[in-house]
């Protein structure tokens, strides 16, 4: 932006400008800030709407009827609360095509507890994306590796997006993924997750036949865990990048699997705990096929000086030094839709104040932030860095309130909440393709503007709106690839004459006076 000033002007003077923000939708991926491997997905895109509007365990309005249907589908919740699984849920090809869409819950969200939901049951399912959701299993009897104390699995499919979800107390994987029978599990994007206290957090494992292909994690928070965060193996490619470890035993990432080909191990903050290794705590167990680009991370013993090379955040399974040969200095290309990447220290700030599921809308429209109790206290202790037990297993699930939607949050429409309708000109039904829509930012309360070029139905639009995916588009900087936008903010600064450079947080605007 150029702001050029005719006529006298004292020697220094007060100025204050102001235009509003627009951001401009180009194309349809998965939601307007998704990003990675699987920012494509398109989950329940063009489908109907299914309301989960009861906590129970089966039967019409449930969650698991909801994922058991067929065809796509977004996924709703009119009611806030814990849901009970009294089985594990299998899904396969024909339940393939769908979103939770956690944030539609009222106040308290949604926690899944007791049963996995396993995903590429005996065929793939694919396509398929949850949002701002709690899996917490509970279960634990003294026995390793119980396939049912899982969270979520996946055995195959293309096109995967966990994001904004809280895993804790699952006493095996929080999430367990691979290629099983021939198939293939691809393009999966797993970000701005916290997870806790899971036996063995995440395993994403290729068999070391690339059978798992593409995978991105991006600003997740991993708090009191042993190891596995995450084992990833027969990968094609790993994107890696500003993420926060925090308090671990044993060791973080391991590329356990032949097959695994290429790893951006890019700005991610690991810090110790009293249990925690002191020598490289990134694993591998494979040679010369691999190449790891490593750079920029922080680590409180090891690299408390980010630098451009940190071949000392690797070891082999014994411990040892890796070759040099396994090594880039040259970033592969990041994978799906393009992210911004903040420096190690940024993303410490930035994924604490942003994880989990940690969104709902009131009925009158009025987003808020709601953690449980459980949340709460461990990001809590991300801030303070308070280490706590990595093994207890004397878990309490946290209480929620028990919200339902009122009578009048469906009025024109039975999918979109009347006040959306109402705030927006234009839009009548959820499947209504509006051009602008204003609103208003969750932090600042100033004012921006969507254009919606993409052709986003008014459901999706509003989906994101909740999700406050607009809110971090602007707070990027950038947005995904595809998208686009242009921004400036009100500013107030001193002008002095020449030229000097007024700056608004990271926005600097060149300031040419005659």
């Amino acid at each position: 932006m150029k702001i050029l000033f005719f006529g006298l002007l004292s020697l220094m003077c007060i100025f204050t400008f102001s235009q509003q923000t627009v951001i401009t939708l180009h194309s349809q991926i998965a939601c307007s800030s998704c990003v990675g491997a699987g920012g494509n997905t398109s989950g329940g895109r063009g489908g109907s709407v299914y309301h989960i509007t009861n906590l129970n365990a089966t039967g019409s309005g449930s969650y698991r009827d909801a994922l058991s249907q067929t065809g796509a589908r977004y996924i709703v919740f009119d009611i806030s609360g814990r849901i009970d699984l009294s089985s594990q849920v299998n899904l396969n090809d024909v339940n393939s095509n769908f979103t939770v869409l956690g944030q539609t819950a009222p106040q308290g969200g949604i926690t899944i507890t007791n049963f996995p939901v396993i995903l590429g049951n005996n065929t793939n399912t694919d396509n398929a994306i949850f949002r701002f959701i709690r899996i917490r299993n509970g279960n634990y009897t003294g026995v390793p590796d119980v396939y049912t104390h899982n969270g979520i699995i996946s055995r195959g499919g293309n096109g995967f997006i966990i994001d904004h979800c809280s895993f804790a107390m699952n006493d095996d994987q929080a999430i367990s993924v691979r290629g099983v029978g021939g198939r293939f599990f691809e393009n999966f994007t797993m970000a701005h997750n916290l997870f806790s206290e899971n036996a063995t957090s995440v395993i994403i494992d290729g068999n070391g036949d690339q059978s798992v292909r593409d995978v991105t994690s991006y600003r997740n928070a991993w708090k009191n865990e042993m190891h596995r965060q995450p084992n990833y193996g027969g990968i094609t490619q790993i994107d890696h990048i500003n993420n926060i470890h925090d308090n671990f035993e044993n060791r973080l990432i391991n590329l356990n699997k032949a097959g695994t080909k290429d790893a951006n191990y890019i700005a991610n903050y690991i810090r110790t705990g009293p249990t925690s290794p002191t020598i490289g705590p990134n694993k591998t167990q494979v040679s010369g096929s691999i190449s790891i680009y490593t750079a920029n991370n922080y680590h409180n013993l090891l690299a408390t000086t980010p630098a451009l090379d940190d071949q000392q955040l690797w070891s082999d399974f014994s411990d040892n030094a890796l070759p040099g040969g396994d090594f880039t200095t040259t970033m592969h290309p990041i994978l799906g839709v393009q992210m911004k990447i903040e420096s190690a220290q940024e993303a410490f700030d930035t994924v604490r104040a942003d994880v989990g599921a940690n969104t709902y809308v009131s009925d009158a429209g009025v987003r808020g932030k709601y953690l449980d109790s459980y949340d709460t206290q461990l990001i809590a202790d991300i801030d303070s860095g308070t280490q706590g037990s990595i093994n207890d297993k004397t878990w309490t699930q946290p209480t929620l309130p028990n919200n339902t939607r009122g009578a009048g949050f469906y009025v024109d429409d039975p999918d979109l909440p009347q006040f959306f309708i109402d705030a927006h000109p234009g839009v009548t039904a959820a499947s209504s393709v509006v051009q602008t829509y204003n609103f208003t930012h969750f932090d600042t309360g100033e004012p921006y503007t969507v254009i919606n070029d993409a052709g986003y139905t008014a459901f999706e639009i509003y989906a994101d709106w909740v999700a406050r995916d607009f809110e971090r588009i602007i707070q990027n900087g950038n947005v995904p690839e595809n998208t686009s936008y242009s921004i400036s903010q009100s500013i107030s600064g001193t002008i002095i004459r020449g030229g000097n450079l007024v700056r608004s947080g990271n926005r600097t605007l060149k300031i040419v006076t005659n």
